[in-house]
């Protein structure tokens, strides 16, 4: 079976998870499918600042809604965190 080694090993289960990007980025994935007609392709080669106008588009119309971070987390204009943002496949730049 050629190509076979080229699959990650373990269940379907993980593999979907680590294919997927988990919850968070499936959201997103789903979203921008749904309500921007972007296949998951076109959604991950967007630059950062365009997945951002966008996602806080689908915030301002209470299609996406984030839980507030912790205190010490840093936070951004919608709540979410900096690794928030990094679980849902968004690129996230960090420097001084």
């Amino acid at each position: 079976m050629a190509g076979w080694d080229a699959y990650t090993p373990g269940s379907a289960d993980a593999r979907y998870e680590n294919l997927s990007g988990g919850p968070g980025e499936r959201t997103v994935l789903y979203l921008a499918r749904r309500y921007l007609g972007l296949s998951v392709e076109q959604w991950r080669v967007l630059p950062w600042w365009q997945q951002r106008m966008y996602v806080e588009g689908l915030e301002q119309e209470e299609l996406m809604h984030y839980e507030e971070v912790g205190a010490d987390a840093m936070a951004d204009p919608l709540g979410a965190g900096l690794g928030s943002f990094e679980e849902m496949g968004l690129t996230v730049i960090r420097g001084g």
